[in-house]
């Protein structure tokens, strides 16, 4: 008998996109405090960043095709509260 949830599919999905998405915040972050110490934004932190934008569109296939789109409303609204958007940008 086939699974009617298909729930270890799901949970594979989910575990993977949550570690490469995870490991992929912690490269732009990587990114991000590098560039003020080094005092510029080196072609090797472009390279690195262009990899993790290539990273990312890999990921897009593994998205839900059919997303739920409330709870990603109430999502974004909870970042949004927790990190407003004003503090993520620092000049340099």
């Amino acid at each position: 008998m086939k699974p009617f949830l298909h729930l270890p599919d799901k949970i594979e999905r989910y575990t993977k996109l949550h570690a490469e998405h995870g490991q992929a915040f912690y490269d732009l972050r990587l990114i991000v405090g590098q560039a003020p110490r080094d005092g510029r934004f080196t072609k090797s932190m472009q390279e690195a960043h262009d990899d993790t934008l290539v990273k990312f569109k890999d990921l897009s296939q593994y998205d839900d095709p059919r997303r739920n789109k409330r709870l990603a409303s109430k999502c974004f609204d909870a970042v949004n509260r927790e990190i407003p958007v004003t503090d993520l940008w620092t000049p340099w």
